[in-house]
């Protein structure tokens, strides 16, 4: 506007309603205008959106047309009064007008301005106030599209689907808190999801998951290796897919953040020459600057990320595949595809919209459990009885393994977590796992399996609920806490929520922070620790865990990597690598041995109980409290008469460790 110096443009609507082109007539004027490719390309992106938002809102009219959720409120002819002036002031205006309304009064067609008005102007045409016109319904329940160049009104009788249409948006959260939640679970969703360890789980695990939930033939194992096989070759089957949105680039990541869809917008503008440096098709080939290896660097990591996104969406194409085959619409194989895992989705609880904005993967497993809701509740017949019989195949197989494994004192060495979320084999003296899917996993894998163990008393009640709690907050990404605390939230606890074991155990106790490391710690997190130990407390270890806590399974390649440069210049060995250590390698097999067990963690949890009893009832003593002293002696000792032997324990593990 003029008036005021500001620059306005076409803005995409929200919602599907009320949509319109924007297109206007061009005034001139004496401001500059904007820059003209982002004009263009401004004006088009409204008009791109606003004529599809149009046509999904003519599509969801005609399938309801008739039915109780919508009545027709086309405009109809209502009785108004316009004065005599503003008439005049039309007829003035406008020769059709006049002509028209000379014809209305008895005069000749062509009689002239002042003829006509004077005509209107008399008493006895006091009536010509009272007009006909079509007005618009202008009711917060009506809907409008555009039909032909015509407007089509009707009152929508749902309230969740007036919602639905009026709103359907992006994140509706832009204030500063939530844009900074958004950028640390991006950053810590793209670090895990980005991993070739990830990737292979994840591939497994929505294996599983399809075949688990499709009724129209999907085989298990076989039609997600063909759908790999054709998403690397990109095959027509792919690229209908694609065009139809029906598959997604890093689900987890750009789901529902605008700003992370951003990002895919932005690299293919970058990849189809909208950068200064990929203007010069020869220059640019030269690695001879920082620049340009930076710029290979990032060509070769948007590479790996579409092979990723190949791999993530090569069960959504089996899906579309099995779809077609079954003679089914391309549109429905396609919304059949997307549906496997709609990370799109997300509610329209204000409050649960904000967590999945910044919790990372809440999303993912809120869709996880919706899609299988759905499943079962949708169909009554043939779907229902297929998850019904493919959840009791799991099961199975989940309770003769737990059988297998159930007095085998490497499976209970196990830690939860990881008993949790595979499925453990063991062949002779090599063990080997099995990602399992999250949703399924949990209701037909662990729940049964825990049950079994307690029934046959390898472990107690205790644990099957630590279990479930543990499936729920954990394995389901069901923690409200977001990302941009977690991982400080977690150095306040000394503990790693995830793993169940504490960040700095019992060798660290009464040293300085920049002396708490060991043979596990990264160099960089040890060379970085003496800095930060002396100036913020903060011990190599902690940042080691502040690093894998922000930025996930990448960040701990990089730590890795430091080790392994530090240890080619420094000369010192360091611990043999074992198979369980392999990325790709691990998420399958664990070789022979394990590293970590749940009897450390819990001699940890043990050893520091009795000892904050022992020192509080020593306080009591102290202060003259003999009373309460001698009570929580009493409540106590079970706990307490442990703790020398507990003590000799630690002593006999520092050797070890020394060792």
């Amino acid at each position: 506007t003029e008036d005021d110096g500001l620059f306005t443009g076409p803005r995409s609507k929200k919602g599907l309603s009320h949509q319109t082109a924007a297109i206007k007539a061009l005034k001139g004027g004496t401001l500059p205008t904007n820059d003209l490719l982002t004009n263009m390309l401004q004006g088009w992106t409204k008009r791109i959106d606003a004529s599809m938002k149009n046509k999904a809102l003519m599509e969801v009219v005609d399938n309801l047309q008739g039915s109780e959720y919508l009545t027709d409120e086309s405009p109809r002819y209502q009785q108004v009064l316009i004065s005599r002036s503003q008439i005049a002031q039309q007829i003035r205006k406008d020769r059709k007008a006049l002509a028209m309304a000379a014809e209305m009064l008895g005069l000749p067609a062509e009689s002239k301005f002042l003829k006509v008005a004077n005509q209107l102007m008399k008493p006895e045409n006091e009536g010509f106030e009272k007009m006909w016109t079509k007005v618009a319904p202008t009711d917060p329940d009506i809907i409008r599209l555009q039909r032909g160049g015509k407007n089509e009104y009707y009152r929508v009788n749902d309230e969740s689907l007036l919602r639905g249409l009026k709103f359907m948006e992006g994140s509706v959260f832009n204030d500063p808190i939530t844009r900074i939640g958004r950028t640390f679970k991006r950053l810590l969703t793209t670090g895990v999801t980005a991993s070739p360890d990830f990737i292979l789980r994840n591939f497994i695990r929505d294996a599983a998951h399809a075949w688990m939930i499709n009724k129209d033939g999907f085989v298990l194992g076989k039609d997600s290796i063909k759908g790999m096989r054709d998403a690397l070759r990109e095959d027509q089957d792919y690229r209908d897919l694609m065009f139809a949105g029906g598959s997604f680039q890093g689900g987890y990541v750009h789901g529902t953040d605008p700003e992370a869809s951003a990002q895919i917008i932005r690299r293919a503008l970058e990849k189809k020459g909208f950068t200064s440096e990929q203007q010069s098709a020869y220059m640019g080939s030269l690695v001879n600057t920082p620049a340009k290896v930076a710029g290979m660097l990032g060509k070769g990591w948007q590479a790996y990320r579409t092979l990723g996104d190949k791999v993530e969406n090569a069960n959504r194409l089996s899906t579309y595949k099995a779809a077609i085959a079954a003679g089914k619409s391309p549109r429905q194989a396609a919304y059949e595809a997307k549906d496997l895992m709609d990370y799109s989705l997300r509610g329209n609880f204000a409050a649960a919209q904000w967590f999945t904005d910044v919790v990372p993967f809440l999303n993912a497993r809120l869709q996880g459990l919706y899609k299988l809701g759905r499943a079962v509740k949708g169909d009554k017949t043939l779907l229902a009885k297929e998850v019904a019989m493919k959840g009791a195949y799991i099961a199975m197989f989940s309770l003769l393994l737990a059988g297998l494994n159930d007095d085998d004192e490497r499976y209970q060495a196990l830690m939860d977590w990881d008993k949790d979320m595979h499925w453990h084999i063991f062949l002779g003296d090599q063990h080997f796992r099995i990602p399992k899917p999250f949703e399924l996993g949990l209701v037909f894998g662990t729940v049964p399996e825990r049950l079994l163990h307690a029934l046959t008393g390898t472990q107690d009640g205790g644990d099957l609920a630590k279990a479930v709690s543990q499936g729920v907050f954990q394995t389901l990404a069901f923690n409200p806490v977001p990302q941009f605390y977690q991982p400080i939230r977690e150095l306040q606890a000394n503990r790693n929520f995830f793993r169940d074991s504490p960040i700095e155990d019992m060798s660290d106790e009464g040293k300085l922070p920049e002396a708490r490391f060991d043979e596990r710690t990264s160099a960089l997190g040890r060379a970085v620790g003496q800095i930060t130990g002396p100036t913020l407390g903060l011990s190599p270890k902690q940042l080691d865990h502040l690093v894998q806590g922000y930025t996930g399974t990448l960040g701990g390649y990089v730590l890795a990597m430091s080790s392994l440069i530090a240890g080619a210049f420094d000369g010192v060995d360091s611990p043999t690598s074992r198979a369980g250590d392999l990325p790709i390698l691990k998420v399958l097999y664990q070789g022979d041995d394990v590293r970590s067990t749940q009897y450390q963690s819990q001699f940890y949890d043990m050893m520091q109980e009795a000892d904050q009893l022992h020192r509080t009832v020593k306080a009591y003593r102290d202060e003259g409290k003999v009373e309460a002293a001698g009570k929580l002696m009493e409540s106590s000792k079970d706990k307490l008469k442990h703790r020398a032997a507990l003590g000799l324990a630690r002593q006999q593990l520092g050797y070890v460790r020394k060792q």
